[in-house]
């Protein structure tokens, strides 16, 4: 695979970054990464260590999508 990291700035939409913030498969600094190299990034950090943190906090995660979509116009 290509190593695309220094287009990422070509992305112009809004993009949600959700982050387990002790997630061990992928750390808290490739999502701060992500959101430095974004545009329009918006990292949301949740205290878990769960590669899936969707699944287990879904309710938390779920109000973070629908404020992001609230206030990010395309």
């Amino acid at each position: 695979m290509p190593d695309l990291t220094d287009r990422l700035d070509e992305i112009c939409v809004p993009v949600l970054l959700i982050w387990a913030a002790r997630d061990v498969l992928s750390p808290i600094s490739v999502g701060r990464t992500l959101e430095a190299r974004l545009r329009r990034a918006s990292l949301v950090t949740f205290d878990s260590d769960d590669h899936w943190v969707a699944r287990q906090i879904s309710a938390d995660v779920a109000a973070a999508i629908q404020s992001f979509v609230e206030r990010e116009p395309l």
